[in-house]
């Protein structure tokens, strides 16, 4: 069979004429972006999809021109909204405080900092510590306040996805960068900067939390310290006291070591001397330059993802679909130790950060050249990977199929191609740098640990 050139397939319709078509493409995409929850998005990215007298490449220049929403948050200075936004199921009305530069252009992709108040605080006081920060950037600094009881971290869903949610609605307003979404926060915010990042690390190009830790307890799924694998190729910049809370600095130190022996390189740890709980931003005079020389690679040659649930396992052009028995995520740990031994409180919780990894899957996977990659697995037998067309290569136009090794054999493995892959990601992501056109689900061998 011979095969055709990616963009020759993609032409699975014919061709539209009549005056403001491109228009008319992005008032449907933005109308599905806008739709309050995952599966109103999803359906309507489903019937977008189906419409026969759009092509695949069309929808594609559509992503590629998508553009925010007008607002009157554009304006230099301050600003404070109070919207309801949809929250796991829940409406909740929630404020968000914004700063925008005085540099702020709105032809010009912007960078966006996320800044997270500590408990019993709002976004409010924490904007004032990192203007200087969003002048020299020119970013727009988002701080959210938590509209739940904000009496400290409680490492629930909820307050992840308030923050997600709160990020979506900012790169809605703003014409963001999506390879320059930073984010930190201090104390409960420094708690919640980790557990976005290790969570979602696809989705910033930096995190740096400020007294706060990532948490060790199995019982709940609030481990976090078990996503250490990460942190490759997402930069961290860890700053806690020398007399703050012992175990919180514990959890950090293990933290970074773990994720260093993953083969993390961009992974900072910083103990200031004789400080406690507490920290002053505008202390550090180059948070600028630390921020500006990071961005995101919105598709990276090589992806690491650990996980424990499908809802949070995916990364760039990876996801996991499918855990073995051996991962957990709520569990009670058991402890052995020899018989006349009491081990201290630091090995103690050694022992239960190894028996979380343990029962965390890890997926590597490669992109060798175009159609051929290479996928490797703890505690995961099956992925997908989403190809752009780049990635994608040449393929058969009448059965397209790409090569995968997963450390044992390679195979040829069958590639679904259309608008419903690129819509179906769009309408959720939004992210004119990677625009996927082409899903592979496959199997892979796990090994052993």
């Amino acid at each position: 069979m011979a095969a055709l050139l990616v963009p020759a397939l993609l032409l699975v319709a014919p061709l539209s004429t009549g005056g403001g078509r491109d228009g008319t493409l992005a008032e449907l995409l933005a109308h599905a972006v806008d739709l309050p929850t995952p599966t109103e998005r999803a359906e309507a990215a489903a019937e977008l999809a189906a419409r026969e007298d759009v092509t695949l490449e069309e929808w594609l220049d559509a992503a590629r021109a998508f553009a925010p929403l007008e607002s009157e948050l554009t304006e230099p200075g301050m600003h404070a909204v109070t919207v309801p936004l949809h929250v796991l199921g829940a409406t909740e009305s929630t404020t968000r405080h914004f700063f925008v530069p005085s540099s702020w252009n709105r032809d010009d992709a912007c960078p966006l900092l996320v800044v997270l108040h500590g408990a019993g605080g709002d976004g409010r006081q924490m904007v004032p510590s990192y203007r200087s920060t969003a002048e020299a950037l020119g970013a727009v600094v988002l701080a959210p306040t938590e509209s739940g009881a904000n009496v400290g971290y409680t490492a629930e869903p909820r307050e992840r996805a308030a923050v997600l949610e709160a990020i979506r609605f900012a790169r809605r307003r703003f014409d963001v960068d999506e390879d320059r979404v930073y984010v930190t926060g201090f104390s409960r915010g420094g708690h919640l900067t980790y557990d976005l990042a290790l969570r979602r690390p696809d989705l910033f190009a930096a995190a740096a939390p400020l007294a706060g830790g990532p948490r060790l307890v199995p019982e709940r799924g609030q481990a976090s310290i078990r996503f250490a694998p990460n942190l490759v190729g997402l930069p961290l910049r860890a700053v806690v006291g020398e007399l703050d809370d012992a175990a919180m600095l514990w959890n950090v130190r293990d933290l970074v070591r773990r994720a260093r022996e993953e083969g993390a390189e961009s992974v900072e740890f910083e103990v200031l001397p004789g400080t406690g709980h507490s920290f002053d931003p505008e202390a550090c005079t180059d948070w600028a330059a630390w921020f500006g020389a990071r961005t995101r690679d919105a598709e990276p040659s090589e992806v690491v993802r650990a996980s424990v649930r499908e809802d949070e396992a995916r990364r760039s052009w990876l996801r996991v679909t499918s855990f073995t028995k051996e991962v957990e995520e709520d569990f009670r740990p058991t402890i052995q130790v020899r018989a006349g031994k009491q081990p201290d409180e630091d090995e103690l919780r050694e022992a239960v950060a190894d028996a979380t990894c343990e029962r965390t899957a890890v997926v590597h996977a490669r992109f060798v050249e175009p159609g051929r990659f290479r996928v490797e697995a703890i505690g995961a037998d099956e992925v997908e990977l989403l190809l752009t067309t780049e990635r994608l290569g040449d393929v058969d136009a009448k059965k397209p199929v790409v090569r995968v090794h997963d450390g044992r054999r390679e195979r040829r493995v069958a590639v679904e191609i259309g608008a419903d892959v690129l819509l179906g990601e769009f309408v959720e992501r939004f992210d004119r740098r990677f625009l996927p056109v082409a899903r592979v689900r496959t199997a892979v061998a796990p090994k052993r640990r």
